[in-house]
């Protein structure tokens, strides 16, 4: 027979949830103790894995802070106690927020109705007849796959970015960074036959006098002053050697997004010579008459 959990580790999905909830809530500790009638000790138990709540104790929790037992002990990353938003948000894997915003009758991004075109119509389409519409055309697979695409690619170039400028901002300032440094210029000129251009030079060629000199230039490239454009030089920095070493990756979203909008014009093509041949349709009936 299976022994029941006396701990989460820290980790674990209840801890960590429960943590991000009161937080979020701005709760304190002897608040929480008072609504679950317990102790200020055990709620801080239970948001470091020390204890495991009791079952009676987990439905109190997730009642108060609104949100599903499922959710607290990680069974599914949806919050929302509302079946049908729960139901639809597991089966599409939208946030509960686009959900929420797609049925939302008074949306106002939704308001928005094409007028009817002499009788064309029978009822006015709206926008979410037009977004519904479009989920089930052909042309839909090729925008959501070249759309996952083309945010994956730049989450990749955010990260490298990320790294670079934690890596100017705080790394020691030793010989190692200066060379570094200078290295992450070397690709530049690496196609004309001259790999560790900078770095190389830096390392073997210069006096300690000119080497300096170079250290007090890159300190000064790498402070918190600004260029002409107001743009911090060490950030932009780690924007430019990013957007170079993530070339791949933003030349790739560049084609993505291309081919999201060929999918997304085909489909409007398809769209307008239906509304024409309706209403040239209208008109050639009318002429019949």
């Amino acid at each position: 027979m299976a022994k029941t959990k006396k701990s989460f580790d820290y980790g674990d999905p209840f801890p960590s949830r429960f943590r991000n909830l009161i937080e979020k809530k701005r709760a304190t500790l002897d608040a929480l103790a008072a609504e679950f009638n317990t102790t200020r000790q055990t709620v801080s138990n239970w948001q470091n894995g020390v204890t495991v709540p009791d079952a009676v104790s987990i439905c109190d929790i997730a009642r108060y802070f609104g949100v599903t037992t499922d959710y607290l002990l990680g069974l599914t990353d949806v919050k929302t106690i509302e079946t049908n938003v729960r139901a639809v948000a597991e089966y599409t894997g939208l946030s509960e927020d686009a959900i929420k915003a797609l049925s939302d009758p008074y949306n106002p991004h939704l308001q928005c109705e094409i007028n009817d075109i002499g009788g064309t119509f029978s009822a006015p389409p709206s926008a979410k007849d037009i977004v519904s519409d479009f989920i089930k055309s052909k042309e839909f697979s090729t925008f959501s796959f070249e759309m996952t695409k083309f945010f994956s690619q730049y989450l990749r170039f955010a990260e490298t970015y990320k790294e670079k400028r934690e890596w100017i901002r705080f790394a020691p300032r030793d010989e190692e960074f200066y060379k570094k440094f200078l290295g992450m210029w070397d690709s530049y000129v690496e196609d004309l036959g001259a790999p560790d251009f900078f770095s190389g030079y830096f390392s073997s060629e210069l006096a300690d006098k000119d080497k300096k000199d170079v250290e007090k230039r890159i300190d000064e490239l790498c402070s918190d002053k600004k260029d002409s454009q107001g743009d911090v030089l060490w950030d932009k920095m780690a924007w430019n050697v990013a957007s170079s070493e993530a070339k791949e990756e933003t030349n790739g979203s560049d084609l993505s997004r291309f081919r999201i909008q060929q999918a997304i014009q085909s489909y409007l093509d398809d769209v307008e010579g239906s509304i024409m041949n309706l209403v040239l349709g209208d008109e050639s009936d009318g002429e019949n008459h």
